[in-house]
């Protein structure tokens, strides 16, 4: 019997990625049984720390940076539970705000908790800002000995639309050998499109191509 995971950290910035981060993390901590413990890592600045904030930054006493914390994150889990089917619960929580660079004080902190999950966020920085900053994420996978579930920015998926009854209906009278409609024949640029029928040792390429589950 698989052995129940306990504690889940879940690390959170304050702007784009919290709602996803958040929404993955407690997923995964119901499913697994865990407490799930969250962790806003603040940069020092002075005798008091920087928050980033979805309206910008803003430099406040560490107090203050734990009461601003703590209602950001309380506003949020409210949207968490509006958005649970009937019936679901969310896992216990626990919030910590710490003050430092925020790698080594995650790591830390899933150290002392004994963590066997870190779920973290990452904003998929690219080019020189990325050779510059590094990436939180990355880091905390090379370095924590929990697995680590990297939660990425929600790709722009272009919709897809479905083939026009004219091209449905050209597919079936060829047996697919035709694709498209004369409207949709013609594309902005030049496309390449390989159809391999059922009698694939027949095709002129065989044996580069072959039907799933068959022998070379």
């Amino acid at each position: 019997m698989t052995q129940r995971l306990r504690t889940a950290l879940i690390a959170i910035d304050l702007k784009e990625l919290m709602p996803r981060v958040l929404s993955e993390g407690l997923r995964a901590a119901q499913r697994y049984g865990l407490t799930a413990h969250l962790v806003h890592v603040a940069r020092s600045l002075g005798d008091g720390v920087l928050l980033e904030l979805p309206d910008g930054n803003k430099s406040l006493t560490r107090e203050d940076a734990v009461k601003e914390v703590r209602e950001l994150v309380e506003k949020e889990m409210e949207v968490q539970y509006a958005r649970l089917p009937q019936g679901e619960v969310l896992p216990p929580c626990a919030l910590h705000v710490l003050v430092g660079e925020p790698t080594e004080a995650i790591h830390e902190l899933e150290r002392d908790l004994d963590a066997e999950l870190v779920v973290v966020g990452t904003h998929g920085r690219k080019g020189i800002s990325r050779l510059i900053l590094g990436s939180v994420a990355e880091h905390l996978v090379r370095a924590c000995t929990a697995p680590v579930l990297v939660i990425h920015n929600a790709p722009d998926v272009p919709k897809i639309e479905p083939p026009c009854p004219d091209c449905l209906r050209i597919r079936q009278a060829s047996g697919f050998q035709e694709l498209w409609c004369a409207r949709h024949a013609r594309h902005d640029r030049p496309h390449a499109y390989h159809f391999v029928g059922r009698n694939v040792r027949q095709h002129p390429n065989h044996p580069l191509v072959f039907p799933m589950g068959a022998s070379r």
